[in-house]
Formats: structure tokens, sequence, C-alpha cells
């Protein structure tokens, strides 16, 4: 299931707070946010914005099902970066 936060700063509050397992398309300044929040966060570099745009995705580590590494190494693997 896919839910849509257009809100900034409410899409980077909402794998902290539980809300979701995951988001995409986070600022970097948020993203650091995210790492020292027990998030892991997943980088690809090559982006519908061109080389300059930086897609990241993370997963709150606190819900049972994304705590598994092998699911989120699986996913990681799964990621087309070319």
């Amino acid at each position: 299931m896919f839910r849509i936060i257009p809100d900034a700063a409410a899409q980077v509050n909402a794998p902290v707070a539980g809300e979701v397992d995951m988001v995409s398309r986070i600022a970097p300044p948020d993203a650091a946010r995210l790492r020292n929040r027990s998030v892991t966060i997943v980088e690809t570099r090559a982006a519908p914005g061109g080389s300059n745009c930086a897609m990241i995705t993370g997963f709150n580590l606190d819900r049972p099902i994304t705590d598994h590494f092998a699911l989120r190494e699986a996913f990681g693997l799964g990621l087309d970066r070319a």
C-alpha cells in the first residue's frame, strides 16, 4: 500500500513515528536527520531529475517487517541503479 505525503516535514516524521515503513525522495539534510534516528538509508544516484538528483529510500527499523536485514538487502539488490 502506498500513501502520498505531500508535506516534506510530515514525510520525514512518518517513519520516525512508525506511520510508514518506507519513504522516498528525501532531501539530503532530512536524510541526515533520519540516519540519526535509526532509519536505514539507501541512496541511488540515477533518477528522472538527471545526475544531480539523488533518490533516497529509508526503512523504519522499529517495525517488525522492516527490521529483518534480509528483506532490506533484497530490496536493495532489486533496485535498478543504472
